[in-house]
């Protein structure tokens, strides 16, 4: 501070009453307070931003001394700043709080001995600076790095400062190979929290100062890998697997950032460690559950292929034997056990083939051969198919056609399959009254063409509790249905995958004791 003033141009201003009146400009330009006193403590001179803090004019300071212009104890404190000064002919620095203009205020003072022309001292200079500002931002700035140092020691993630033991310019000017043979080997750790030496099972003096590949067993190249990468982006994250000083290893994840100078110089890198070997260990059960249980997955449905053929095998043979003995003289009696040894043939086989085509859906070999269907067609051709069964239990089994002449592009059989499991479902379940086949089109809110089939009958109905889950595997709504009804409720779940497979969408509508409808529906430029 005492630098804005020349000490000895003022000196000699006082002494000689030499261009005093551009000393005094000089003075009362400056916007700290300035005052001189001789030995005696009174004022010789001061300037204007001295006057308005002591709220006095010039001619009111001038020739008196502290104890005249200042408050007993403020002028008791001025003096012996003044003897300390005279006494050990050196300058004092200190700082003290003030009202001025009704706030408190933090000035920060130095006062200096005034020399003579005979380098003798003849008084006292002083300077006071407002500094409550700074004084502040200080405060802020202390307050910041507290709350920092508190985060950085308390954090659960390991935190770490390195250092370079010089600035390191990273552009295409320089060789980069040797910058980073000499990164390698002046990188020094300066700062580490408890979390991170937790993390890597060290002491505090096992890191500070050292190298940060000194706390791995792991091959230098890794770590000019690593800092290759960081320097040319300037940040980093990544996954890291390595092995301790202890022996034992440790997965973490790293955030690394680089600490540059002014000049864009790079000083060294910060990072934030969380170790993750935890979650690592559950990813990798996870990943070998997962592979297990498709494994045991692929061993089922190979099982029950192989099976339902080694059945179905016998079984064609068992119903073709029946219908030959069909075919022959018998009596009443043998009509009728060999009629429930058909029937009885047939619908094991039924299931035989349901599980093989679930089978097939399970493994995704179906291949999709698309043609031109006319809907009107495969309708009536389904309803022919289902005709007989219908009438064997009472039911009445008719189509409606809502469209004109519409056609659309689809694979035919596996549409029949799906639209042939849903009416062998719907009159399965309907004891009385009829199934019904409608074929519609219809306009979604996005603009997409539709064609729609719905398959409704009047059976026993479903709750809407239950409408996803009948479409799952090996499930049906009431188990009191596999014992009444028969099947192993594999039906839903394979026309649900036919569908899908075509690019459409299944779905019912149904109340309990009224009936239900079965829907798909594909997009017409399918």
């Amino acid at each position: 501070m005492n630098a804005l003033l020349n000490q000895q141009y003022l000196c000699d201003a006082v002494l000689t009453k030499k261009n005093s009146l551009p000393c005094n400009r000089i003075i009362n330009a400056i916007p700290d307070v300035v005052y001189v006193k001789d030995l005696t403590g009174t004022y010789i001179n001061c300037n204007k931003a001295f006057c308005d803090f002591m709220g006095l004019r010039f001619e009111d300071i001038i020739g008196r001394n502290d104890t005249e212009i200042r408050i007993e104890y403020d002028a008791i404190f001025s003096n012996q700043m003044d003897e300390y000064v005279i006494r050990n002919k050196s300058e004092i620095k200190f700082e003290t709080w003030v009202t001025y203009l009704g706030e408190r205020r933090l000035y920060e003072t130095i006062r200096t001995p005034f020399i003579g022309s005979n380098n003798e001292i003849i008084g006292v200079i002083g300077v006071s600076r407002d500094i409550t500002r700074h004084n502040r931002l200080l405060e802020s700035l202390r307050e910041s790095e507290k709350k920092l140092e508190m985060l950085f020691s308390q954090s659960l993630y390991g935190f770490f400062y390195v250092l370079f033991d010089e600035p390191i310019r990273w552009d295409d000017t320089v060789d980069k190979e040797t910058l980073l043979d000499y990164a390698m080997c002046s990188q020094k750790v300066i700062k580490v929290n408890d979390a991170f030496l937790n993390i890597h099972n060290i002491e505090r003096e096992q890191i500070i100062g050292k190298k940060l590949s000194e706390i791995y067993i792991s091959d230098k190249d890794r770590m000019r890998s690593f800092l290759r990468k960081l320097f040319d982006n300037g940040k980093l994250f990544i996954e890291t697997l390595e092995d301790r000083l202890d022996g034992t290893s440790i997965y973490f994840e790293g955030d690394y950032q680089l600490l540059y100078d002014k000049e864009s110089r790079i000083l060294g890198h910060f990072g934030i460690q969380h170790d993750i070997t935890a979650r690592k260990s559950w990813e990798e059960k996870l990943k070998q559950a997962k592979e297990s249980a498709e494994y045991a997955n692929r061993a089922k449905d190979e099982f029950l292929k192989n099976m339902s053929h080694e059945i179905r095998t016998p079984m064609n043979g068992i119903v073709g034997m029946v219908e030959l003995l069909m075919d022959t003289p018998l009596s009443e009696e043998q009509q009728e056990y060999a009629a429930f040894i058909r029937k009885s043939s047939e619908e094991l086989l039924h299931v035989i083939n349901s599980i093989l085509e679930y089978s097939k859906m399970e493994s995704e070999k179906v291949i999709i051969h698309h043609v031109q269907i006319n809907p009107e067609d495969i309708v009536a051709l389904i309803v022919d198919i289902m005709k007989s069964s219908a009438e064997s239990k009472g039911i009445q089994i008719s189509s409606l056609n809502e469209i004109n002449n519409e056609r659309f592009t689809s694979d035919l059989m596996l549409l029949q399959k799906a639209l042939l499991i849903l009416i062998e479902n719907a009159i399965k379940f309907t004891s009385k009254g009829e199934v019904t086949i409608r074929v519609l089109t219809e306009k979604q809110s996005s603009g997409e063409k539709f064609i729609r089939f719905e398959i409704s009958d009047t059976g026993i109905g479903i709750s809407s509790s239950d409408f996803k889950r009948i479409f799952q595997p090996f499930t049906q709504v009431d188990g009191s249905n596999t014992r009444y009804h028969g099947g192993i409720g594999l039906g839903l779940s394979i026309a649900e995958q036919l569908v899908r497979l075509l690019g459409g969408e299944i779905g019912v509508h149904s109340q309990v004791g009224m009936g239900s409808t079965f829907w798909i529906a594909l997009p017409l430029d399918n």
